[in-house]
């Protein structure tokens, strides 16, 4: 893993760590739902030396899971097949419950699209998890409602917290350098296609 990528990540866990509610709305007070974590996209030529190499920074990986909603974003966004990207997802605890989470591109990856990327940074987000269930489908309404935020892709991971029925995540965006990932326990897909088509027909 190149030092570049070990200083983005550096950015991101003092930006976890200083976290209150970014979103401006106090969605956090609301005691629906909490600062869960920072996420970004880092690159290692195998899954095994990723891992190593963020071992070898002081941090201590969570076993890592597929990707499955960034590398279809990954293989939409260069025409790429999505059967030739490989994509982990890891998370690295920090502090108070928090974590930095890693999408991990690992193969032969062109400089081209490392480089788009790490300018970019368009996998980069902080995410809240909703602790109320019955609240999510309020708390995404909400954020959309008022047109500041505006729909920027959802999906669902079975192999994240495969335990809680998996995870479905939306991610919301605000101007440039605002992007959010609202994420809830279970297939909640349906639900959220409705909402949406209901305030933004999308």
């Amino acid at each position: 893993m190149e030092m570049v990528d070990i200083e983005r990540l550096r950015s991101a866990e003092r930006r976890v760590c200083a976290m209150v509610d970014p979103s401006e709305l106090m969605l956090c007070e609301t005691g629906k739902c909490v600062v869960d974590h920072v996420g970004l996209l880092l690159f290692s030529p195998t899954l095994s030396e990723g891992l190593t190499a963020l071992r070898d920074h002081w941090y201590a990986p969570t076993p890592p899971v597929p990707s499955v909603v960034v590398k279809r974003r990954i293989s939409e966004r260069y025409g790429l097949d999505p059967r030739t990207i490989d994509i982990w997802i890891t998370h690295l605890p920090v502090e108070r419950a928090r974590t930095v989470e890693v999408f991990l591109m690992c193969g032969n990856t062109s400089d081209a699209v490392m480089e788009a990327e790490r300018a970019e940074e368009n996998e980069a987000h902080w995410a809240a998890r909703v602790t109320d269930h019955a609240a999510f489908a309020e708390l995404l309404e909400t954020l959309l409602r008022d047109g500041r935020f505006h729909y920027d892709g959802s999906g669902f991971n079975p192999y994240e917290r495969r335990s809680s029925g998996g995870t479905t995540l939306c991610y919301l965006r605000r101007g440039e350098n605002m992007r959010l990932e609202l994420l809830c326990p279970g297939d909640r897909r349906v639900e959220v296609a409705d909402l949406l088509s209901a305030l933004v027909g999308v």
